[in-house]
């Protein structure tokens, strides 16, 4: 391996043995692939280590990257693993050290006051950052020009492009920010509440010069790809319209979807959709925020499937003072909406969220609340094997993890059935 001036670590979401790696997809790194990108056209030897996505154990991941001799390495921390990120990071030799991701954004306690901590969208100043091996936190805030970002060298990546069926896919972003407040949510904290967009124009030559290389379908990673119908049909006249036409998914809001919006998706070759829609009880839904009730969320999915565009359903429980009966209420709209996909999940408590607050605020100590955003479970069902050991709303942990056995099983045979 030759000498890096710079490693980045994609840091691991779990502990994992080089005995019994799980196998589950993960999108590729945007916000690092940037960050390589701007750092190498400026003239660094960059690498990124992508350790969630080869599954690396924490051994693996310290001695590859001691092996590039680098004399700055930075990785992401997330709130459901910045204990294991930090640990790998102390093992690991250089000269500098620098962090950032949604847990130093949303505060970052526990950080070594001689790393580098870069709060907020880190593009705009990371070359200063490493040029002045800055110390402590730096606020980087938001970034406001989101075309004057490059296109990320897709060289960084090991699993981008990717393969599904006969599309050669790759994750995108066109935007950033929300401008709801989910309860459980910390994109507005980390991303801002005001709506951020690329231009159509920008997006599309990135997918045009993506599909110079042979990319014929996209992921928009958006947190709100249709946060108005305006520029959703915007959107999918200019993609219909380039050289590229590729297929595309996207995460999308149910109250800004309707018949006529999904016929010019799906015409525009949009092939699936991803739906949070959490709950089937509209008081659980007025306390998370959505604005949708269970007949508008069925009418959006007859739509889909009569248009053929596949759905991926998104599902949570164990909101405060959330009853046996109401969990069970939300698996049975589940198996009526009879999604392509689904993922049942116990809703965590971030930092800076409104349930967080609501679960400070009832007494339990700032420390004690790791336990409800970051533990592992043996569970092949969940994604990361992360669950929580503490439970919102009275339940067990246990308990909570019984219902999503319960939701993925009728969901299996469900769809074992419809075969």
């Amino acid at each position: 391996m030759s000498i890096k001036d710079l490693v980045l670590i994609n840091s691991p979401m779990q502990k994992y043995s080089e005995e019994n790696r799980p196998h589950y997809f993960t999108t590729a790194p945007l916000g690092l692939g940037y960050l390589a990108t701007i750092a190498s056209n400026a003239g660094y030897d960059v690498e990124l280590v992508d350790a969630e996505a080869e599954k690396l154990s924490p051994r693996e991941i310290i001695e590859r990257v001691n092996k590039y001799e680098s004399k700055m390495v930075g990785s992401n921390l997330f709130s459901t693993n910045h204990k294991l990120a930090l640990d790998i990071m102390k093992e690991i030799n250089s000269d500098y050290k620098i962090v950032g991701g949604p847990y130093v954004t949303l505060g970052g306690r526990g950080i070594p006051i001689e790393y580098g901590a870069i709060k907020g969208e880190a593009e705009n100043i990371f070359l200063d950052v490493l040029k002045n091996n800055s110390e402590g936190f730096v606020d980087a805030g938001l970034v406001g020009n989101l075309d004057s970002l490059p296109f990320i060298d897709r060289k960084f990546f090991i699993n981008d492009p990717y393969f599904l069926d006969e599309r050669k896919e790759v994750s995108i972003s066109s935007s950033r920010g929300c401008s709801f407040s989910c309860a459980y949510c910390s994109v507005p904290t980390i991303s801002g509440k005001q709506m951020r967009f690329r231009s159509v124009e920008n997006v599309v030559s990135e997918i045009e010069k993506l599909a110079e290389e042979g990319v014929n379908s996209i992921h928009f990673v958006d947190d709100l790809f249709n946060f108005s119908k305006e520029r959703t049909r915007s959107f999918a006249k200019a993609i219909s319209e380039s050289s590229a036409n590729p297929n595309w998914r996207a995460l999308c809001r149910i109250e800004n979807l309707d018949k006529e919006l999904l016929t010019q998706m799906r015409d525009s070759g949009c092939y699936k959709i991803a739906l949070g829609i959490e709950s089937a009880t509209p008081r659980i839904l007025k306390y998370i925020g959505k604005n949708s009730d269970t007949k508008k969320v069925e009418s959006v999915f007859n739509y889909c499937k009569e248009l053929g565009i596949q759905t991926k359903a998104f599902f949570t429980i164990g909101y405060p003072t959330e009853t046996k009966k109401e969990i069970e209420s939300t698996i049975d709209f589940a198996m009526k909406l009879n999604p392509d996909s689904a993922r049942f999940m116990v809703v965590r408590a971030f930092p800076q969220t409104r349930l967080y607050e609501d679960v400070k605020s009832s007494g339990i100590p700032v420390d004690s609340l790791d336990g409800y955003v970051q533990s592992n479970t043996n569970q092949s069902y969940v994604k990361y094997h992360v669950m929580n050991l503490q439970s919102l709303n009275g339940m067990s942990a246990k308990e909570l993890d019984k219902y999503i056995t319960k939701a993925y099983h009728r969901f299996s045979k469900l769809k074992d059935w419809k075969k």
